[in-house]
């Protein structure tokens, strides 16, 4: 069983984790909009690349194949979003 002091550091690295996130996001307000996509793809970059890391690995790792449909979605979601992303489909309309 878990103990109670995983439960606080657990808590506390929440806590602090949702701060950093916050501050980011304001600080985001100041950046320009190119800077923005310019993060924006770099992080569906890696999100389809995490996704197909994970597909690969619920086919291929698992040896009773019980993940297999999870994994052929991971993979598919993956592909999907690294090709949207190279043709500039995933950009918001700037008006």
């Amino acid at each position: 069983m878990l103990g109670k002091e995983f439960f606080i550091y657990f808590f506390l690295g929440l806590i602090t984790l949702l701060f950093a996130m916050n501050f980011l996001s304001i600080r985001m307000y100041k950046v320009s909009q190119e800077k923005k996509n310019k993060y924006r793809t770099i992080f569906n970059y890696f999100y389809g690349l995490f996704f197909l890391f994970v597909g690969f690995r619920r086919l291929y790792i698992n040896e009773d194949n019980e993940d297999l449909i999870f994994g052929i979605l991971h993979l598919l979601f993956g592909i999907i979003i690294l090709i949207l992303n190279y043709k500039d489909k995933l950009h918001p309309k700037s008006s």
